[in-house]
């Protein structure tokens, strides 16, 4: 079931206003937002019918506020009370009154504690009705167990549960406008098309984006595909409803062409929308999910940020499902609320930006062909339910579960209690191939790199795993998809906490044997991409050393660096002369010969060291001549690396 938190306005009735009989009560605390602009407290009625608040209390073991009019609250309906109004999401809704107004006595020392607090609903006979119990506060009478955490400046704690068992578990602390969609919605039967990126390149989009009649909702973390861009103009321009909400702050990008592009899609007549900081705490980190919902009939899904030519190694669906679109629809609408103040449209929140011109829209050619597949679709959220539901994925694998990922944690890699890598290695226990595929370019912090991420994994857990540099057809790994027997996982979830536990980010389980095999293929193939590490370092000469000649050696070394330095010995006396990469051009003597390398890894600070013997044949111009035969072999290394350097600065999330 979806529950939009905090997202409907349900309002309250005065009794003149109404003729609805008040029966038995059947109220309850549904939110308490203790640290703020508008500190309050709001009452939900659960009852048959309206119920008269006359008489009715609020006390938090302290001060009393209390109704002191007939004020009917219908079924359903919610009420709130603020110690003193303001433009925050908690006074900017219907339904809220101020205590010490004319309907409500106080609020006399009634004041809730940031630290910790009980707030008690009283009945007109002074008894208590509910209560809720944060922060420090040990007990508080008619609560069971721990309090609930006391939330953060301008979170609010709010009321989950169908049922009221008076425990922390009937609570989530969440900021205004999040939503709470517990493991359940679904699934639903769709037709699910495939996308592997970047060789189906943007084509099936536009196709499925060109067959809009009536709506286009796109939320996407960074929209810079022009030709995408022209199309949702040309849409807008045949009457079809585009909305498009985009993140403000993209880690690691530069958002003018984008904004610039943005606005100029909003003069298209488009509804534009960013998600940033502008003064109230924002919904989610980042506004992270990539998808469009067309026409409430199909939901286009990727791990991709539609830019540029999709260079990038992900997953995606094209999804025909009324009851999945329908969902995301409404996910949509919920996220692009400006009243929760995270959200502006494009035009207020750059106003001095200038919009860029829109070319025309040109059909790509679309080449990609590959069957659809009866499917069950079940979707995730971030932060609602990913971080459950992945877990529940891979808990039920027993033949395989496949991962290829942009990023990690890096203390899942040693397979951290609960986390994706120890479930996947709690698969791999129970009979499971278990493989871990990595980003090679993408830099963990302190100097990790996905090699060793990759290393760890393995001496950390019972998962076999990988780092792949791109190459063969796509620049970088940035997928975020798992296979666990039948079932595929694709969306936007990186392996974070931040991904599972703050962002908006949208995936989707696919339920289907031929979908959960062709995903499968299609990650061994990257699989066998892979470049495994030796165990041991060595050192080989390249080609036959010529005496005063250009020769040329190549270190293996037992782990993997972005910048490896190698300490060269070329003359073997114990001695290094050079330090350089893992390729070296020297001058060799006549005759035999011995070149030895050290290494130090900067993770471990262990050294490893190897060497060759080589003999180098006197020359056959009498040592006179010169061989640079194998010369550019140092260059290719040297430009090897700064491609290296220049797709990690390109690289996005």
């Amino acid at each position: 079931m979806l529950i939009l938190v905090l997202s409907s306005l349900l309002c309250f009735q005065c009794a003149s206003e109404t003729s609805a009989e008040p029966n038995n009560p059947d109220l309850l605390i549904c939110e308490v937002m203790p640290d703020g602009a508008s500190e309050g407290v709001s009452i939900i009625n659960r009852g048959d019918g309206g119920t008269d608040l006359l008489g009715f209390s609020l006390w938090d073991g302290e001060g009393v506020v209390s109704f002191t009019e007939s004020i009917i609250l219908p079924h359903g309906s919610r009420i709130t009370l603020v110690r003193e109004m303001s433009d925050s999401w908690f006074c900017c809704r219907e339904g809220v009154l101020e205590m010490g107004g004319p309907d409500v006595s106080g609020p006399g020392r009634f004041a809730l504690n940031n630290q910790g607090d009980q707030v008690y609903l009283l009945g007109p006979d002074s008894r208590i009705l509910d209560s809720f119990c944060y922060g420090n506060v040990s007990e508080a009478g008619g609560w069971s167990g721990d309090p609930l955490p006391a939330p953060k400046r301008g979170y609010a704690a709010v009321r989950v549960s169908e049922t009221d068992t008076d425990t922390s578990a009937d609570w989530i602390i969440t900021v205004p406008g999040m939503t709470d969609i517990p493991e359940g919605a679904g699934p639903w039967l769709a037709t699910v098309t495939p996308l592997l990126f970047p060789d189906c390149g943007s084509g099936p989009i536009c196709r499925a984006l060109e067959s809009a009649t009536e709506t286009v909702s796109v939320s996407v973390y960074f929209l810079g595909n022009e030709n995408i861009i022209a199309l949702l103009a040309e849409l807008e321009g045949r009457g079809v409803e585009v909305r498009v909400l985009i993140e403000g702050s993209p880690a690691g990008m530069s958002v003018a062409s984008e904004i610039r592009a943005a606005k100029a899609l909003d003069e298209a007549g488009a509804e534009v929308y960013v998600m940033d900081s502008y003064g109230p705490p924002r919904r989610f980190a980042y506004m992270h999910a990539k998808y469009c919902v067309i026409d409430s009939e199909k939901v286009v899904l990727t791990s991709e940020n539609w830019t540029g030519s999709f260079p990038n190694r992900g997953w995606g669906a094209v999804v025909e499902s009324r009851d999945y679109a329908e969902f995301m629809e409404q996910i949509f609408l919920n996220d692009c609320d400006v009243s929760f103040g995270d959200v502006l449209p494009v035009g207020q929140a750059y106003p001095s930006y200038r919009p860029s011109e829109i070319g025309g829209y040109v059909p790509p050619e679309d080449g990609w062909d590959v069957p659809s597949y009866e499917a069950s679709v079940t979707p995730v959220l971030s932060p609602d339910n990913s971080f459950e539901s992945m877990r529940s994925f891979i808990g039920q694998a027993s033949q395989r579960v496949y991962s290829e990922q942009l990023d990690i944690t890096p203390s899942w890699a040693e397979g951290h209690r609960d986390s994706p890598v120890s479930w996947m290695s709690e698969a791999a226990d129970r009979g499971a191939d278990a493989r871990l595929i990595l980003d090679a370019s993408f830099d963990f912090g302190g100097g990790s790199s996905a090699y060793t991420a990759a290393e760890t994994v393995m001496a950390s857990t019972s998962v076999d795993a990988v780092a792949v540099i791109g190459g063969g057809g796509f620049s970088i790994i940035h997928n975020k998809g798992v296979v666990a027997d039948d079932t595929v996982w694709i969306g936007s979830v990186n392996w974070t906490s931040n991904s599972f536990c703050n962002n908006r980010e949208a995936a989707l389980v696919i339920g289907s044997p031929d979908l959960a095999d062709m995903f499968s293929d299609w990650f061994l193939l990257d699989w066998s991409a892979s470049d495994p590490v030796p165990e041991e370092m060595s050192v080989r000469i390249l080609g036959e050393p010529i005496a005063g000649g250009a020769a040329a050696a190549e270190a293996s070394l037992p782990v993997r660096s972005d910048d490896p330095q190698v300490r060269w010995d070329l003359d073997g006396d114990g001695i290094p002369e050079r330090t350089g990469g893992t390729m070296i051009a020297f001058v060799p003597a006549e005759g035999a010969n011995l070149i030895q390398a050290y290494f130090t890894d900067p993770d471990t600070g262990r050294t490893y060291s190897a060497s060759a013997e080589y003999s180098a044949q006197p020359s056959s111009e009498g040592g006179g001549g010169v061989d640079l035969a194998y010369a550019p072999l140092a260059i290719i290394s040297l430009l090897v690396m700064a491609i290296r350097v220049w797709r990690h600065r390109d690289a996005d999330t």
